[in-house]
């Protein structure tokens, strides 16, 4: 036998209905819907945001090679967020556990809908030595905003030197690697 599924308005709560026995809330359904709607359309317009976005300039040299730093991403990536009606919020802001952490925010300004990114800004007890603690977490705070800010919006913002640098010493250090790599890839 073929079960169907009955749609049967209940007769004692106009905002609720009963679909094979069980009752749902109209409300609850139209505000899923209207969230739904939302999402849609903050990403329609972030992946159309994201199309714009030109290569981030690498204005700075660090330890680790060149990086474009906060200020330089921003410049380039607000007009292009605010053209599509996103807007980018970063505050800093504290976990449970007292963690020092930056919330990045972006918003679609014509449906409501946010997406937020938390990251730990992870301080070590080596950082604060000799240092003033208040330069200390400027740096970490700036630091933590620029690469959650490169990360939630998919930027490649620093050359990727980390892999390079460590296996090129290895490979001059270790012979065995470097007389028998063929065999490991």
């Amino acid at each position: 036998m073929k079960s169907s599924n009955t749609t049967i308005q209940d007769s004692s709560s106009p905002e609720k209905t009963r679909v094979d026995n069980t009752s749902v809330d109209n409300t609850s359904v139209e505000k899923i819907k209207e969230d739904l709607s939302c999402k849609i359309a903050y990403y329609k317009a972030f992946l159309k945001a994201q199309a714009e976005f030109p290569d981030i300039p690498k204005s700075k040299s660090g330890a680790r090679g060149k990086y474009a730093d906060l200020g330089d991403i921003l410049k380039v990536i607000e007009p292009i967020l605010h053209k599509n009606g996103i807007c980018v919020e970063q505050d800093i802001v504290f976990n449970d556990n007292y963690q020092e952490c930056v919330k990045t925010t972006l918003t679609h300004a014509l449906s409501g809908y946010s997406s937020v990114s938390i990251a730990i800004i992870p301080y070590q007890e080596s950082d604060f030595k000799n240092k003033i603690t208040c330069q200390v977490h400027g740096s970490g705070q700036t630091y933590f905003r620029r690469y959650v800010l490169a990360s939630k919006l998919c930027l490649y913002a620093e050359e990727d030197t980390d892999g390079y640098s460590t296996e090129n010493s290895y490979k001059k250090t270790n012979s065995f690697v470097k007389s028998n790599e063929s065999n490991f890839f």
